[in-house]
């Protein structure tokens, strides 16, 4: 790369974050795995933004100014579109599709951070194409730095990582397979092929038209299903009745009928809050009025250790960390062996 001195002032930002991001490509922490992906990213996207916003006289663009202004300021999907009509010869060469790949294992990264971090391939990956990026569009060239030259694809863990999916693949069938038995003792016609499928069609195509019907919906089916008074009344008590309620009991409908796609997440919601509470979170810390999203934390509700690992099952080969893997199955197991517990003290 040129000395920074002679760098004109729009490739300075993009130029600064990837320098950085390289300087720590090769750490052997997964913190700074993560930061160094999470650098590349960032300087993706204030490249891709720089572009767009540059003068005519100093870029030649295909779209107009006030289109490419839009886009800047617009979400990551609609930024690459634009780039893509604004520089069609500079980017002959590259396929921004998988740009948009690497952003989703960013959006991993940043949402569910908790303990995953990328592979080899995807972090030397994203940082080449980084590479390429910058030098077609503002001409600075960092396709020669050492971290990329020098660099060779370190040879992934495969076995182990193959033993670990495996493994957790079973423990959450396990897990899977224990909260449907304890559910046929605690609500058995929550758990009947016709409760199932009303899950499953309430939760698709949600939108505001048939927003109010699917609750009206669901109430029914939890009014007809659920024999606990104590139980039905408070899963009544989470869902807005109106669509005058106030914006967070709105979300939390919301929240609750998607969560009726993966049935067994919304069995954990139940036994977790009122049958096995683990002194986080029960059902006297769960309100209508007050955001309760948290539940997909693992920190917080046993719901949420389910979906972590389900997480962590569909991007294993994108995401990668065996420590956590292992601790994953440990709880699933662990949880599995309170649900049987249960199961056999109370039938």
């Amino acid at each position: 790369m040129e000395d920074k001195i002679g760098l004109h002032p729009w490739q300075t930002g993009p130029s600064e974050l990837l320098q950085y991001a390289l300087n720590v490509l090769r750490g052997e922490s997964d913190y700074q795995r993560r930061i160094s992906f999470l650098l590349i990213d960032c300087s993706v996207e204030t490249l891709l933004k720089t572009y767009l916003l540059l003068p005519d006289g100093v870029a030649k663009h295909a779209t107009s100014f006030s289109e490419r202004r839009k886009a800047a300021q617009s979400n990551f999907h609609e930024l690459i579109e634009a780039i893509t009509k604004a520089a069609p010869v500079c980017l002959s060469t590259i396929n921004l599709s998988h740009v948009e790949f690497y952003h989703g294992i960013r959006n991993h990264l940043y949402h569910q951070g908790n303990g995953i971090t990328v592979t080899d391939n995807n972090l030397l990956g994203y940082a080449k194409l980084a590479a390429t990026l910058m030098k077609d569009l503002i001409g600075i060239d960092f396709t020669t730095h050492p971290a990329l030259v020098d660099a060779t694809s370190v040879p992934e863990k495969i076995f182990e990582a193959k033993e670990l999916q495996d493994k957790l693949s079973a423990s959450l069938s396990a897990l899977s397979l224990a909260v449907r038995l304890l559910m046929e003792v605690a609500e058995p016609r929550l758990v009947l092929p016709s409760s199932l499928s009303i899950m499953q069609r309430l939760s698709k195509d949600l939108d505001v038209c048939n927003f109010p019907s699917k609750i009206d919906e669901f109430i029914d089916m939890i009014e007809n299903s659920v024999q606990n008074g104590v139980t039905k009344q408070w899963i009544k008590g989470l869902i807005a009745t109106s669509p005058y309620d106030s914006a967070q009991a709105l979300s939390n409908a919301k929240y609750i009928i998607e969560a009726l796609s993966d049935p067994t997440f919304f069995y954990l919601v139940i036994i977790g809050s009122l049958y096995l509470p683990d002194g986080r979170i029960d059902k006297d810390d769960l309100y209508r009025e007050e955001d309760i999203s948290f539940l997909d934390d693992e920190e917080y509700h046993i719901a949420g250790l389910y979906r972590t690992a389900s997480f962590y099952m569909d991007h294993l080969n994108d995401v990668f960390s065996s420590e956590k893997c292992r601790e994953l199955i440990s709880k699933l197991d662990l949880l599995s062996s309170k649900l049987t517990a249960w199961v056999k003290e109370n039938k």
